[in-house]
């Protein structure tokens, strides 16, 4: 076995310390863990803030019971609802952005902080691109997302969920632009 001393600050040591006696590990132990598991995401391409993002993403996945669907099929089911009822379809769509937005905004509670978050989760979500411009001055937002599925209609439902989630931050859709793939919303931000 080899040895290899390492250096870290006392309250790093402390807290290592205190995770090994809760954990009823050694420092070895915690330390060798900890070392392989920055060598495992490394070889996975990955670093410690896209990895505390992926977590916060999982976290939000759970908290509204969200399952994996392929994109084809969901895409495909869109169309089947909003042909049957598109009223219906789109409540529930708004309905649901209003639950992610809630559970959004507990993490980033104030649209700064939603454009930032959005920024860093980016390359984890659906959408191809997601750009969110604010002009708090204005009082105005607009949102650009691309790769919003195959067909027109899975790009409306998207729309009506956007359009739940920004009610949360007291934010009103004024204008809309859709296509398929396509969702471009221009909303005013009540005060």
């Amino acid at each position: 076995m080899g040895r290899v001393n390492l250096a870290v600050d006392d309250a790093l040591s402390q807290r290592l310390a205190e995770l090994a006696k809760k954990q009823n590990k050694t420092m070895y132990a915690i330390t060798n863990e900890a070392l392989e598991t920055y060598l495992e995401l490394s070889k996975l391409g990955k670093n410690r803030e896209e990895v505390f993002k992926i977590l916060q993403l999982f976290e939000v996945i759970g908290f509204i019971s969200a399952v994996p669907v392929p994109e084809t099929l969901l895409d495909r089911l869109l169309v089947l609802t909003v042909k049957c009822s598109k009223e219906e379809t789109f409540k529930l769509w708004r309905e649901q952005g209003e639950v992610v937005g809630q559970v959004i905004k507990a993490i980033a509670p104030t649209l700064k902080e939603l454009a930032s978050f959005s920024k860093e989760l980016e390359k984890f979500l659906p959408p191809e691109l997601v750009e969110l411009k604010i002009n708090e001055e204005e009082g105005e937002l607009e949102i650009l997302l691309t790769g919003t599925g195959y067909s027109y209609e899975a790009a409306m439902c998207t729309a009506e969920g956007i359009k739940g989630f920004l009610k949360v931050y007291n934010c009103e859709v004024d204008e809309e632009q859709i296509s398929s793939g396509f969702v471009k919303l221009h909303a005013t931000i009540k005060t």
